[in-house]
């Protein structure tokens, strides 16, 4: 009785074994990164892009693909990776618009809360002013207050959809 108890355990310890030989990891990269820059080239997201890229080759011993996929304040590039495989092959630089996107257009093909997942930040945006020389202010307050006594005379310049279109826009509230 010992023995057949002992095969059939030896048995099953076989084939257990053998089930997982099957079902082996898979390993991470297995193909070159593809890292999806929002925005054209030449710009801050691409100068991004070509620092952390080799940092990321030497890193993980895998060739990083920067694609710039600009246009349409961020849209076009972020609904191209929420339409990638979910491998972690194809990674995306983000910004405030993408988050920003969704609620000011309301008409996007991807969720940023649902379709990503968060792996890292790579900086911290400090968001400054600058006016020309030849406007009588010297600091936030004093513009804004120039801004009130001569209204529609002080403009502003942003991509729209960006983290410093709504600060403009905020601006303007105030």
């Amino acid at each position: 009785m010992k023995k057949v108890r002992l095969m059939a355990s030896a048995k099953l310890a076989i084939t257990i074994a053998g089930c997982f030989g099957v079902a082996h990891a898979q390993l991470y990269p297995s193909k070159p990164i593809r890292l999806v820059v929002p925005f054209p080239a030449g710009g801050g997201g691409d100068i991004l892009a070509r620092v952390i890229g080799p940092a990321m080759v030497e890193g993980l011993g895998y060739p990083v693909i920067i694609e710039n996929r600009g246009g349409a304040g961020t849209i076009i590039g972020t609904e191209l990776v929420a339409r990638s495989a979910a491998d972690g092959q194809t990674i995306l630089i983000v910004y405030p618009s993408f988050v920003i996107s969704p609620a000011l257009y309301g008409v996007t093909r991807f969720d940023p809360v649902r379709d990503f997942t968060g792996v890292g930040q790579a900086i911290a945006i400090t968001m400054g002013i600058a006016v020309h020389p030849s406007i009588p202010v010297k600091s936030l307050r004093e513009l804004v207050t120039l801004a009130r006594l001569r209204p529609n005379e002080i403009n502003y310049g942003a991509v729209a959809g960006t983290g410093h279109h709504l600060l403009g826009e905020l601006l303007k509230l105030t």
